[in-house]
């Protein structure tokens, strides 16, 4: 748990780009699976449910970049996903820290 923990707070800029949250996305699924046993059951509900969308939204953008003939420059990213990929690693860490029991998901 620890070592997911510190990952996500210790990962610079994790949204800044979806480049940066491709690349944190696909860390964060790593290092959950390596330790998900580690987790209480319903952590690990949590988690992972949280850790799904978490790979829906960079799938999404990737989809949209790539349509977008992958500019260099994409600034889609901070309209269209960067609100709710900080939402996505806001509530990991507060569920690592304990500070919240549940996933929330939000639906736009």
């Amino acid at each position: 748990m620890n070592e997911l923990l510190e990952f996500v707070q210790n990962y610079s800029k994790p949204t800044e780009t979806h480049y940066h949250y491709a690349e944190f996305t696909k860390n964060v699924e790593n290092i959950y699976d390596g330790f998900k046993d580690n987790f209480p059951i319903e952590m690990q509900e949590q988690l992972g449910t949280l850790i799904f969308d978490m790979e829906v939204i960079n799938g999404l953008a990737l989809c949209d970049w790539d349509l977008a003939n992958r500019p260099t420059e994409w600034n889609d990213w901070n309209t269209d996903y960067k609100e709710d990929a900080d939402n996505l690693k806001k509530q990991l860490v507060s569920i690592l820290t304990g500070v919240q029991k549940e996933y929330i998901r939000i639906l736009d």
